[in-house]
């Protein structure tokens, strides 16, 4: 058995892994938390990691009918010639995850990293990091701009880090 990528109908990647799981198929749908604005609120969502994927491990020749025939999968990725998902794939997506999902919190920060900050009003700016200020995920950078540096506060969830 192999495993392979499913191409599925929006939003239905639980469904999906529920139907294909009963089937007795085994099946691998990393999510992510994520946490998002809602309305000035922050709120923590779940998400899948690849939206509209799923991955499966089957024998084509006994599985094909069900994976093509099942309500809420479009297509195995690969069309008539399924693509093959090594198993290194596989196996690192699962190394990554904690709990169920995948842990996204494993960055870690040092004083002087050139960061990123990818959301709110300072989104698309690059500045320095500085510390982390408490436990819930506040930390301090030094924003980059023409005349100054001014000192922020943001939430760690809202940086990268830039590679060089």
């Amino acid at each position: 058995m192999n495993w392979y990528l499913i191409y599925t109908k929006v939003k239905k990647e639980d469904f999906l892994e529920q139907l294909l799981t009963e089937a007795g198929l085994e099946v691998l749908n990393p999510k992510i938390k994520k946490t998002k604005n809602v309305r000035n609120m922050k709120k923590e969502v779940i998400e899948p990691l690849f939206p509209c994927y799923i991955f499966v491990k089957a024998d084509l020749n006994i599985h094909l009918r069900i994976i093509r025939y099942t309500q809420g999968i479009r297509r195995l990725v690969g069309g008539s010639n399924p693509t093959v998902v090594p198993i290194e794939i596989i196996d690192t997506i699962k190394s990554k995850m904690v709990d169920g999902f995948i842990d996204t919190k494993s960055e870690e920060f040092k004083k002087g990293d050139t960061i990123l900050i990818k959301d709110g009003p300072f989104k698309d700016f690059i500045g320095i990091f500085q510390e982390e200020l408490d436990s819930k995920g506040r930390v301090s950078i030094l924003l980059k701009t023409l005349a100054l540096q001014p000192r922020i506060t943001v939430d760690k969830d809202m940086i990268e880090k830039l590679r060089n």
